[in-house]
């Protein structure tokens, strides 16, 4: 073989070493990527679980705040009937 044909062979050889290098180095960079979008997907699907559990801790509070507030309009319009009945009994004695 002549020395041209060896150059380029050796030419040749080395590109396809830096290539594979650069190959194995962006092989890591997306494995750590992905490990890295994986730890954040992770992290976000516990956050909506935690959000999730607070929307239905509210949920239940809104539930019992509209019970309390049933129950204090009805002793209002009890508490009305009776202030009607003292107001018409006070108008028939007088």
């Amino acid at each position: 073989m002549t020395d041209q044909k060896l150059d380029q062979l050796l030419s040749a050889s080395e590109r396809i070493e830096y290539q594979i290098a650069r190959s194995a180095e962006a092989t890591t960079e997306f494995r750590f990527d992905l490990a890295d979008l994986k730890a954040l997907l992770q992290k976000q699907s516990e956050m909506i679980q935690q959000q999730s559990l607070v929307a239905q801790q509210q949920a239940e509070t809104a539930l019992r705040l509209v019970s309390i507030v049933e129950r204090q309009a009805a002793a209002v319009e009890r508490q009305a009937q009776i202030v009607e009945r003292l107001l018409g009994d006070r108008f028939e004695t007088n």
